[in-house]
């Protein structure tokens, strides 16, 4: 093992920035908004985590959406912190549950409930299709497919697209079968 050779900073006041288009708009490429799997290792976690614990970890690496996988790394579905909010997980414990077995899988979308657009179409798509499109379905996220792969691509998420557009995006929750049909939360 060496040491290596510290110098001073004096000559340097500038800060390396990545190479991300900084003046999006609606009409940008859809391309530029969504977390590409392929360049961005997924936010994951286990299907076996408490929901306290994996709202713990989203905290402690400030990250908003994670991809649940079960124990063989299959793709179960997404969970956000809204979906894991303490008024949410005390509501369960109000039930009878016992706060530090509620299952982090009680409060994820499962992947029946998401929808998904083919990598194929965002390429071609500017992120004003797909907000229309988050806004038409009443959902905060999804999916990226590309189907010739079989895999899922990427994701995008309302509050990213916010995020780097420094504009509110509002989606208002649409009902739809599953949701009206599903067992309670």
């Amino acid at each position: 093992m060496s040491t290596l050779k510290l110098t001073p900073t004096v000559e340097v006041d500038e800060l390396a920035w990545p190479d991300e288009e900084t003046n999006l708009t609606t009409s940008s490429p859809a391309i530029h908004f969504f977390v590409d799997f392929k360049k961005a290792k997924p936010q994951t976690i286990k299907s076996s985590l408490s929901a306290v614990e994996a709202r713990r970890l989203m905290q402690a690496a400030n990250v908003q959406t994670e991809v649940v996988l079960d124990d063989n790394g299959r793709f179960l579905g997404i969970i956000s912190s809204d979906d894991i909010l303490e008024r949410k997980i005390m509501k369960k414990v109000s039930e009878g549950h016992v706060r530090s077995e509620i299952p982090a899988t009680d409060f994820m979308l499962p992947k029946r409930a998401l929808r998904c657009v083919s990598y194929a179409q965002i390429r071609k798509a500017t992120i004003a299709d797909v907000i229309e499109t988050l806004k038409d379905s009443g959902q905060q996220h999804c999916l990226v497919i590309d189907s010739e792969a079989h895999l899922i691509r990427g994701i995008f998420s309302a509050s990213d697209i916010a995020n780097k557009l420094h504009q509110p995006i509002h989606i208002q929750d649409k009902p739809d079968f599953y949701k009206i049909h599903a067992p309670a939360q």
